[in-house]
């Protein structure tokens, strides 16, 4: 497989070619296992270019200062072989084109990389029913509409932790390389401004002013990109989980409501657990009060 990642390489000088090779079990026999990967590299925005043996590319999707070691156009070749009863190996052969160098880093983000597609294909599809109730949910339901059990269709977690680890790289190795860049022009421009001509110093000035400017924008560029990657669009990410709920709470069955049968005596703004509460508690109806009559008294003589 790595012979197909060398021919299918870039053939420029200016970029180089990452090349990583791990491997995952998946359960479920290789054919199986083949058509489920197909569906997670294309998920991934992969193209599938052969089915046997499984082989997909994917295009770069930044350019070379806004992209993570995601963005960059790759090769991935897939090999399944069995691995038990009912479980395959799936060895991933990772080709990354890129103009640079590849750091640990990068190939600890093509591991995530690796985990995310088989996750995907383990997850079941988005129109599989509920595993809890058996209920037919949406595409981008996070919940079930009927008996509320979470990730009814979700995405992997390992997605997420592909997105964290890519983006955490890459904003450290543009705040490392930013911070070295100050130095290595401090350290230059330095000596030279001091100790030489003053035409020397000028330039050398010029050359520092340039140098600390270029390393400081690198290095807050790093820590943004840190920032947006701990904590992406909240609000975009509201818009999307508050969506599925309530196109999920649109065509949820409608239940009969339960007629409940309260005191004449209370508004009926008030709950059921108001008016329960108040018919245990029912204070005694006052008396009216009646007024008493007394009767005149009688002369009833001498003998009383």
């Amino acid at each position: 497989m790595s012979e197909f990642i060398a021919v299918m390489g870039a053939s420029g000088s200016e970029y180089t070619v990452a090349e990583h090779t791990t491997r995952r079990v998946l359960s479920g026999e290789a054919e199986e296992v083949r058509a489920r990967l197909v569906y997670a590299l294309e998920s991934l925005g992969y193209v599938v270019v052969s089915d046997s043996p499984l082989q997909a590319r994917r295009a770069r999707r930044k350019d070379i200062v806004r992209a993570d070691f995601t963005d960059h156009a790759r090769r991935v070749s897939v090999g399944l072989r069995r691995a038990g009863a009912s479980a395959t190996q799936a060895t991933f052969d990772f080709a990354v084109t890129h103009g640079g160098f590849t750091t640990k880093g990068d190939l600890l983000t093509l591991e995530r990389e690796a985990d995310a597609v088989a996750a995907l294909a383990a997850a079941p599809p988005p129109e599989a029913p509920c595993r809890s109730c058996g209920t037919e949910n949406g595409g981008d339901a996070r919940f079930c509409r009927l008996c509320g059990a979470p990730n009814a269709a979700g995405e992997p977690a390992e997605m997420e932790v592909l997105r964290l680890t890519a983006g955490g790289r890459a904003a450290l190795q543009e705040i490392f390389g930013g911070l070295l860049l100050a130095l290595l022009v401090a350290a230059v421009t330095a000596p030279l401004m001091l100790l030489g001509k003053p035409k020397v110093a000028n330039v050398m000035l010029a050359l520092f002013a340039v140098g600390q400017a270029a390393a400081w924008g690198m290095t807050l560029y790093g820590v943004l990109r840190l920032h947006r990657t701990l904590k992406p669009g909240t609000a975009a990410r509201t818009l999307n989980a508050s969506a599925p709920a309530a196109a999920a709470a649109a065509t949820a069955p409608v239940l009969p409501t339960p007629r409940v049968q309260t005191s004449a005596l209370l508004p009926p703004s008030f709950s059921v657990t108001d008016a329960t509460t108040e018919l245990l508690a029912t204070p005694a109806p006052e008396r009216e009060p009646v007024p008493v009559r007394r009767a005149e008294p009688r002369d009833t003589g001498p003998l009383g």
